[in-house]
C-alpha cells in the first residue's frame, strides 16, 4: 500500500489526482483543476499538431516514419491521462478495498506476506521508472547539444505561425515540447505502474488465502468460510481491476505495437555507434516493458490462481470432515477456471499475446532490418552462407548438450526399466511395443530425410565445387586461397566430415527427445489401461496408479528441464535457417539440382520443429485424457474411499503435461504455427517487392475490414436451428444439392433433378476449370493473374461445398432427424420458448448472411453489365476453347455461364455455410436446454439427472459427428480465404476508393472474412456454452441434495473441463484465436506504390 501512495504522488505531478488535503478548500480545488487542464492542454495540443504534420506530409514516407513512433506514445499519454481522470473514484474504491476485510492482513505470516509483495511492487515501479526517466532524458540531452543550438524543434509538427519564428517564440514552442513529452512519460509511468501494482496485489491475496487453506482444521471451521468468502472477493477484484483498465490496455498494445515497429525502422537508417542509436534503443525498451509488464503480472495471477488448487492438496485432507471436504472440492472446481484479464473480450493479458506481439512486430520491422542486411553489398553472399552456418551453429549446441547431459540422459533411460514404469502383464508388454515400433519408424523416417539432404549436398558439390577446386562453403581460412591441392583436399574434407557428423548430431539428439516423448505417452497409456482394472477387491493397483501418474509427471518434468535450452536453441536456428533458406529459393530455377537441395535442406530443418512440437502436443493431449479413462472405470460400483482417490487424482489431470521452452512458450503445434507464419512473414518481407510502407498501410486497412466483420457478426450472438428454416432448405434445392421430398416419389422427376444436379456441377466446375487453365496459361504476366485468382479461389471452394454437401446428404438427414427425437427435443413450455427464440435468430442471420453476399453478387453483376457487357468482354479472365474473336450469340452464351455460374457460387456459399452455422448454434440451444434442467434437479425429481446426464452425453456426440462431417470442407474454406483476401487486398491498391470497382471488391472481401469469421465466431460460442455448464451446475441447491446426487454433478462437473472444442483435421480449432491468426498473414501482399493519402481516407470511409 505505501508503493501507491508513491504512484499517486506521480498522478498529482501530472494532474491526475488531486491530494486529500486538498478536497477541503474550494480555491485549492479550484487552482488544481486549473492545473489539470494546463496539463491536458500541453499534451494534447503536442499530439494534436504531430497529427496535422503527419497527414500534410503523408506523402513523404521519410518524414512519416521518423513522426509517427512519437506521435503514438505522446497519443497513448492522451487516453491514459483521460482513463485516470474518469476512473479516479473506482481507484478510490479499489484501493480502500485492499485495505478492508478479507483483504487485511491477521497475523504476523500474512504480514510478512504482504510486505514481500510490497518490496516486488517497490522495485518494480523503480525500475520501471527509472528505464522511462533514462529515455525521456536521453532525448532531452540529444535535443539540447543537436537541436536547440540550431534553434530547430525537437519534434516535426504543424504550427499556427510561420517557421521563422522570434527566438522567443521558440524557446516557448520548444519548451512546450518538452514539457509535453515529460508529462506524457510521468503519465506512462503512473497508470501503468498503477495496474501492475493492483495485479501483485492481487497475486499478494492469493498467497494470503493459501495460506489461511493451510490452517483450516476440523476445530476451525471458520477459516473455512473465511476462505471462501476471499477466493470470491480477490475474483470479484481482479474483475473490477479489469473492467475499469480494459480499454486503456487494448490501446496501449495496439499503440506499442505500431509504435515498436516505426522504431525498428528508425534503428536502420542509424549508425550504431551514434548518440541517436542509443536514444532509440532506450524508447524502444521503454515501450516493449510497457506492454511486457502488463503481460507479465497478467500471466503470473493467471498461473497463481492456478495454483489455489495444488494448495488445498497441501492440507491434511484425510483428517479433515467429510462436510470441509466436500467444501474444498467446490472450491477447487472453481479454481479451474483462473483469473484471466481479456483484454476487450479480444486477447488475454499473458505471455502468449506478449509472443503473439513480439512477433507481428517482428514480421513487420524486423524483417526489413534483415532484409536490408540481405540486400547489402554482397547480399548473396550473405544470404548464401548463413543459412548452412546456422544448422552447423545449432549442432554444436546439441552435441555440448548431450555432453553436459550424459548423466541424466543415463538417469532417464534406466528409469523407464524401472518400477512402476515397467511393464506387468502382456497387455502392457503389447502397448510397449506398439510404441517402440512407432519410436523405431520415427527414427528410421528422420534418419533418412537427413541423410537425403547430406547426400545432395555432397553430390552436388562433388559434380560442381570439387571440379572446380572450389569449397563447398564460404568460409574464412587462415591461409591463401591459392593453396596446393594436398591442403584443397583437406580442407574440403573437413568441411564435408563437418556436415555429415553435424547432420549426424542432429538426428542422434532430435530422435533421443522425441523417443523420450514417445515414451511418456507409452506411460500414460500404461497408466490408463491400469486404471481400468481397479477394483474394490484390488486396492494396491490404485496405489500404484497413483504412484506412476506421479511418476510420469516427474519424468516429464526432467526431459523438459534437460533439454529446454537445446529446444530453445533449435527454435531460434530454425525460423532464421527456413527464412534464408526460402529467400535462396527465389534465386535458383525450379527444375535446378540446386533447388532440389534447397528443398531438401528446408523440409528438415521444418521437420525438426514439427517433431517437437507434434509430440510435446500428444503428451499434452495423452495427459488430458487420463480423467476421460477413469470415467470408463465402473465407478458406480467402486467404494467411496476409491471415488474421492480418483476425484483427487482426476483434479491433477486438469494441469496436464506441457513442455514450456525456457519459461517462453510451449512445445506445441500452435508454437509451430506462429513458427511458420513468422517464417513466411518474413521470407515474403525481406524480397524486393516487400519493402516500402504499403505493409502498414495494408495492416490498418485489414484490421478496419476485421472491425467491420465483428461489427456485423456481433449482432448475431445466437443464431438459428435449421430445422424450421424454410428459406434454407429453398436454397439447397435452387443449388441442385438437395431433391425436395416430394419429387422423391417420381422416378422421372428424380432423373430430372438428378440431371439438374449435374448441370449445377457443370456449371460451377467448368467455371473453376477455366479460370485455373488461364491462370496458369497467363502466370508470366502477374497484373491478370492477381486480378483473376481472388475470384477462382472462391468458385473453387463452391465446388468443394457442394461436392460435400452431396456426399454427406444422408448423413445430414440423421443428424436433422436426431435433432427431433428425445432428449433434444423441448418437454415443457420453457423449453419451448428457447427453441422459439433461437428459431428468431435464425431467421435473422440467414437474412443478414444473404443480404450481405447479394450485395456483392449485385455489384459484381450490375458492374459487369455496365462495363463489360457493352464492350463485349467477359466479366471474369478464363482460357476459353475457341477463339476470343467469337460471334455475338456465342458471346452471349459464355458471358451468360460465368454469370449464372458465379451466382450459383454464391448461393453454394450460402446454403452450406448456413446449415453449418445452424447445426452449431442448435449446439448452442441444446445446452442452454441442458442448463434449464439442470435447475429442477432434487432430491425427489432423480429422473432428470439422469435425463441430463445422458442429454450432456448426446450434445457431445452430436457435435463430434458435425465437425466430422464438415471438417475438410472448414479447413479448405480456411486455407484458401486467407489467400483470397491477400489477392483481394492486392487489388484495392489499384483502383480509387471513390470508385464503383472499390465497393464491389470491398463487399467482396468482407463477404469472405464473414464466411470465417462466422464460424469461428459460433465455434468458440459453442466453447464458452459447453464451459459454463459447470458454472450452472454451481447455481443449483447444493446442500439440499443427496450424497448420491452431489458425486454425479462433480463427476458431470469434470466432464464439463473439456469443453466442446471443433479442431479441423486436428490442426485448427474453430474459434476466434483461429480467426486472429488467419489475419495475421492478410497484410502480407506484394508491393505496389500509391498514394498514402487515398488509402488512409479509404480506412476512414470503410
Amino acid at each position: 500500500m505505501a508503493v501507491l501512495k508513491l504512484i499517486f504522488i506521480i498522478l498529482s505531478i501530472c494532474g491526475c489526482w488531486r491530494p486529500s488535503s486538498w478536497s477541503l478548500s474550494f480555491y485549492k480545488c479550484l487552482v488544481y483543476n486549473l492545473y489539470t487542464i494546463f496539463v491536458a492542454f500541453i499534451i494534447s495540443s503536442q499530439a494534436l499538431s504531430q497529427m496535422i504534420n503527419i497527414c500534410l506530409n503523408a506523402n513523404d514516407s521519410s518524414n512519416f516514419s521518423d513522426d509517427i513512433y512519437i506521435f503514438l506514445a505522446i497519443l497513448v499519454a492522451c487516453f491514459k491521462m483521460l482513463s485516470l481522470v474518469i476512473n479516479r473514484n473506482n481507484i478510490v474504491n479499489l484501493t480502500v478495498t485492499l485495505g478492508q476485510e478479507p483483504y487485511q492482513t491477521l497475523d504476523n505470516m500474512e504480514t510478512n506476506i504482504r510486505i514481500k509483495f510490497d518490496k516486488l511492487s517497490r522495485f518494480n515501479t523503480r525500475s520501471y521508472a527509472f528505464l522511462i526517466t533514462l529515455s525521456v532524458m536521453s532525448f532531452l540531452f540529444l535535443s539540447l547539444i543537436t537541436d536547440f543550438r540550431k534553434r530547430q524543434l525537437t519534434f516535426r509538427t504543424w504550427l499556427p505561425f510561420d517557421d521563422n519564428m522570434t527566438p522567443v517564440v521558440f524557446y516557448l514552442t520548444y519548451t512546450h515540447q518538452m514539457l509535453a513529452m515529460t508529462l506524457g512519460a510521468m503519465i506512462h509511468v503512473a497508470l501503468d505502474t498503477l495496474i501492475c501494482d493492483f495485479l501483485i496485489n492481487i497475486c499478494c491475496q492469493i498467497r494470503i488465502l493459501e495460506n489461511r487453506l493451510t490452517n483450516i482444521s476440523n476445530e476451525r471451521k471458520t477459516i473455512l468460510k473465511l476462505c471462501i468468502r476471499h477466493h470470491e472477493c480477490i475474483y470479484r477484484f481482479a474483475d473490477v481491476v479489469n473492467e475499469t483498465f480494459k480499454f486503456t490496455i487494448f490501446v496501449q498494445f495496439l499503440a506499442s505495437t505500431l509504435t515498436v515497429c516505426f522504431t525498428l525502422i528508425q534503428l536502420t537508417k542509424i549508425s550504431a555507434t551514434s548518440l541517436e542509436f542509443i536514444k532509440m534503443i532506450f524508447f524502444m525498451s521503454g515501450m516493449l516493458t510497457q506492454v511486457y509488464l502488463y503481460c507479465w503480472y497478467g500471466h503470473l495471477v493467471t498461473l497463481k490462481s492456478q495454483e489455489i488448487a495444488y494448495e488445498m492438496f497441501q492440507t491434511n485432507l484425510m483428517e479433515l470432515s467429510t462436510d470441509i471436504k466436500k467444501s474444498l472440492l467446490i472450491m477447487m472446481k472453481r479454481t479451474t477456471m483462473p483469473i484471466v484479464f481479456i483484454v476487450m473480450n479480444l486477447f488475454p493479458l499473458n505471455l502468449d499475446s506478449f509472443m503473439s506481439v513480439t512477433f507481428l512486430i517482428s514480421s513487420l520491422s524486423l524483417s526489413q532490418m534483415i532484409g536490408i542486411a540481405v540486400n547489402a553489398d554482397d547480399s548473396s553472399n550473405v544470404s548464401d552462407d548463413i543459412y548452412v552456418f546456422l544448422a552447423q551453429f545449432v549442432s554444436c549446441f546439441k552435441m555440448l548438450s548431450l555432453v553436459v547431459n550424459r548423466n541424466n540422459i543415463v538417469d532417464l533411460i534406466v528409469t523407464l526399466g524401472q518400477e512402476p514404469h515397467q511393464p506387468l502383464d502382456d497387455v502392457e508388454m503389447n502397448i510397449q511395443t506398439k510404441f517402440d515400433r512407432l519410436s523405431r519408424f520415427n527414427t528410421h523416417s528422420y534418419a533418412s530425410l537427413i541423410s537425403l539432404t547430406v547426400s545432395n549436398f555432397l553430390l552436388l558439390s562433388l559434380i560442381t565445387n570439387f571440379k572446380k577446386r572450389q569449397l563447398t562453403f564460404r568460409a574464412w581460412l587462415p591461409f591463401d586461397d591459392n593453396t596446393t591441392p594436398v591442403v584443397f583436399y583437406l580442407t574440403y574434407t573437413h568441411q564435408i566430415l563437418a556436415v555429415t557428423i553435424a547432420a549426424m548430431i542432429h538426428v542422434a539428439l532430435d530422435t533421443l527427445i522425441c523417443n523420450l516423448l514417445i515414451n511418456i505417452c507409452c506411460q500414460i497409456t500404461i497408466l490408463e489401461n491400469r486404471l481400468t482394472n481397479i477394483t474394490d477387491e484390488r486396492k494396491t493397483i490404485l496405489k500404484l496408479c497413483i504412484r506412476h501418474h506421479e511418476c510420469i509427471y516427474r519424468f516429464a518434468a526432467t526431459v523438459n528441464k534437460t533439454f529446454k535450452f537445446a529446444i530453445f536453441v533449435q527454435f531460434f536456428a530454425s525460423t532464421l535457417t527456413v527464412c534464408f533458406t526460402l529467400y535462396q529459393l527465389t534465386k535458383v530455377s525450379a527444375n535446378t539440382s540446386e533447388f532440389i537441395k534447397m528443398m531438401f535442406f528446408m523440409s528438415s530443418m521444418l521437420t525438426q520443429v514439427y517433431l517437437y512440437c507434434w509430440y510435446g502436443h500428444l503428451v499434452t493431449l495423452k495427459s488430458q485424457e487420463i480423467a476421460y479413462e477413469m470415467f470408463q472405470t465402473n465407478l458406480m460400483e467402486l467404494s467411496n474411499d476409491i471415488k474421492k482417490s480418483l476425484l483427487i487424482m482426476m483434479k491433477r489431470t486438469t494441469r496436464p503435461i506441457v513442455f514450456i521452452v525456457m519459461d517462453l512458450f510451449p512445445l506445441n503445434l500452435d508454437s509451430f504455427v506462429s513458427v511458420s507464419i513468422f517464417m513466411m512473414i518474413t521470407k515474403c518481407c525481406n524480397s524486393s517487392m516487400f519493402y516500402d510502407c504499403l505493409r502498414f498501410q495494408i495492416l490498418k486497412t485489414a484490421y478496419t475490414f476485421v472491425r467491420i466483420c465483428v461489427s456485423f457478426s456481433a449482432c448475431c450472438v445466437v443464431s438459428k436451428l435449421l430445422l424450421k428454416n424454410d428459406s434454407l432448405c429453398g436454397k439447397f434445392n435452387i443449388c441442385g444439392c438437395w431433391r425436395p421430398p416430394s419429387w422423391s416419389l417420381s422416378f422421372y422427376k428424380r432423373l430430372a433433378y438428378n440431371l439438374y444436379t449435374i448441370f449445377v456441377a457443370f456449371l460451377v466446375s467448368s467455371l473453376s476449370l477455366s479460370q485455373a487453365i488461364g491462370i496458369l496459361v497467363n502466370e508470366d504476366d502477374s497484373s491478370d493473374s492477381s486480378d483473376d485468382i481472388y475470384i477462382f479461389f472462391a468458385e473453387l471452394i463452391s465446388c468443394f461445398k457442394m461436392l460435400s454437401l452431396l456426399v454427406n446428404r444422408n448423413e445430414i438427414v440423421n443428424l436433422i432427424g436426431t435433432l427431433m427425437q428425445e432428449p433434444y427435443e423441448p418437454s415443457d413450455d420453457v423449453e419451448t420458448r428457447i427453441q422459439v427464440k433461437f428459431d428468431k435468430w435464425s431467421r435473422l442471420n440467414t437474412h443478414c448472411y444473404v443480404l450481405l453476399l447479394s450485395s456483392s453478387v449485385a455489384s459484381f453483376s450490375s458492374l459487369s453489365l455496365v462495363t463489360n457487357l457493352t464492350k463485349r468482354q467477359l466479366t471474369f479472365r478464363a482460357w476459353l476453347p475457341f477463339d476470343n474473336n467469337v460471334t455475338t450469340y456465342v458471346f452471349y452464351l459464355t458471358y451468360f455461364h460465368q454469370i449464372l455460374a458465379f451466382i450459383i457460387g454464391a448461393a453454394l456459399h450460402v446454403a452450406l455455410d448456413c446449415l453449418i452455422f445452424g447445426f452449431l448454434i442448435h449446439v448452442c440451444c441444446q445446452i442452454k436446454i441442458l442448463e434449464n434442467r439442470l435447475t429442477k434437479i432434487t432430491n425427489e425429481n432423480k429422473p432428470v439427472l439422469k435425463l441430463c446426464i445422458r442429454h450432456h452425453d448426446c450434445i457431445y456426440k452430436f457435435a463430434n459427428n458435425v465437425i466430422k462431417m464438415f471438417e475438410f470442407t472448414i479447413f479448405i474454406q480456411f486455407f484458401i480465404t486467407t489467400s483470397t483476401v491477400c489477392f483481394t487486398l492486392y487489388q484495392l491498391t489499384k483502383v480509387s476508393p471513390i470508385s464503383f470497382e472499390c465497393i464491389k471488391i470491398l463487399l467482396y472481401m468482407c463477404c469472405i472474412l464473414t464466411q470465417v469469421y462466422l464460424y469461428c465466431w459460433y465455434g468458440s460460442l459453442i466453447e464458452t456454452k459447453s464451459q459454463e455448464i459447470s458454472m450452472t451446475i454451481f447455481n443449483i441447491d447444493w446442500i439440499t441434495l443427496s450424497d448420491d446426487i452431489r458425486k454425479t454433478l462433480l463427476f458431470m462437473m469434470k466432464r464439463t473441463m473439456k469443453p466442446i472444442v471443433f479442431v479441423v483435421i486436428r490442426i485448427l480449432p474453430v474459434n476466434l484465436d483461429s480467426f486472429v491468426s488467419v489475419s495475421i498473414p492478410i497484410p502480407i501482399i506484394p508491393e505496389r506504390r500509391f498514394n498514402t493519402l487515398s488509402i488512409m481516407s479509404l480506412i476512414l470511409g470503410a
